[in-house]
């Protein structure tokens, strides 16, 4: 008597997995004038920003940015321990660097060199705390640093910056 192997589709573990994914209480909803939508905590609000608590790293947005807020029910934690769960949990920190680094290119354009370079340090802190030092994460913040710095004239920590960047490259070698 033959039995049938059934699988299950990768993309279904996937969801399972993320659906078991402990999240923390999202009580705010921010909706950006670009047509994104940001699920977090409000710490403090002003007549000019509004900050939120994204895993434990504050973001900030301008008033200017966002459409409306609005306050949504907290979301059900739940638990699991198992590998894929952990490789989820990467990709989040990978979501979050990349919206940090996207934010202070933003501050960059608006010419605010101060939380641009507030925003990138979280954003290489978060790299190397991640994903261990002179890791390839890093390298986008370092050049956001690097470029902070050049545009505040203040040439020798742009450059190390950039050697920064740069040595994690050829160490790591080309990107595949």
């Amino acid at each position: 008597m033959d039995r049938a192997v059934r699988t299950i589709p990768a993309g279904t573990l996937a969801l399972l997995a993320a659906l078991a994914l402990p999240r923390p209480a999202q009580a705010d909803t921010i909706y950006l004038k670009d047509g994104k939508r940001v699920d977090a905590k409000i710490t403090s609000q002003t007549d000019k920003a509004v900050v939120v608590d994204w895993y434990g790293v504050p973001i900030t947005y301008w008033r200017d940015q966002i459409d409306r807020v609005t306050s949504a029910p907290a979301a059900p934690a739940a638990a699991a321990n198992d590998g894929v769960t952990s490789e989820l949990l990467k990709l989040d920190q990978l979501d979050r660097l990349a919206e940090l680094v996207a934010q202070g290119k933003r501050f960059c354009e608006a010419k605010q060199y101060g939380e641009a370079e507030q925003v990138a340090r979280q954003a290489v802190d978060l790299a190397e705390r991640e994903f261990g030092s002179g890791n390839r994460h890093a390298v986008e913040p370092l050049l956001l640093l690097s470029y902070v710095y050049l545009s505040q004239n203040r040439v020798q920590e742009g450059l190390a910056s950039r050697d920064r960047a740069d040595a994690i490259e050829q160490a790591l070698g080309p990107a595949s």
